[in-house]
């Protein structure tokens, strides 16, 4: 399960989504999913790159993702 980011140079207060966000990750990893959270709150966080605009994943952001599933096909034979 992949959280998808946006980008907190463009929205207010995503921190009113963390507690939200919180729970979610904690229901899926008890059903044995594994999780990659993107999203951010703050936006001394964002790194240049993850996301094109407002929401869609650029190339950095693509990369973290391939990443994390290479590394779990990989892991988890």
């Amino acid at each position: 399960i992949i959280m998808q980011a946006l980008n907190p140079l463009s929205y207010d207060n995503l921190e009113e989504l963390d507690p939200v966000l919180e729970m979610a990750e904690k229901e899926v990893k008890a059903f044995g999913f594994q999780y990659l959270n993107l999203h951010m709150s703050d936006k001394n966080d964002y790194q240049p790159g993850l996301l094109n605009d407002f929401q869609h994943l650029g190339p950095y952001g693509w990369l973290k993702i391939n990443r994390e599933i290479f590394n779990y096909f990989n892991t988890n034979e």
